[in-house]
């Protein structure tokens, strides 16, 4: 089930998952270093952008925004993948 119909809702949604993925590794969104987010509609980059920014705050790993002309699951307005590294206890 999706967090919700409208870009904002889905892009928290989204980045909200990262956070509990990375924890389960002992990581965080400031261990991110690149995401990459396919919008389904370039109009909804706005925002996308603005729920991202709230939820990786002052930390800003490089991005790149793709838009495509569908995803497989129905009512999705975007999906997003990251790459972070770790070195484990600081």
């Amino acid at each position: 089930m999706l967090a919700g119909t409208d870009a904002y809702s889905q892009a928290k949604q989204i980045v909200r998952n990262f956070k509990s993925m990375l924890a389960g590794v002992g990581a965080s969104l400031d261990d991110v270093m690149h995401v990459n987010v396919f919008l389904v509609q370039v109009e909804d980059f706005q925002e996308m952008n603005r729920a991202y920014a709230e939820e990786f705050g002052t930390h800003r790993p490089a991005r790149t925004v793709i838009c495509v002309a569908a995803l497989p699951k129905p009512g999705a307005l975007m999906t997003m993948n990251l790459t972070a590294f770790s070195q484990g206890d600081r």
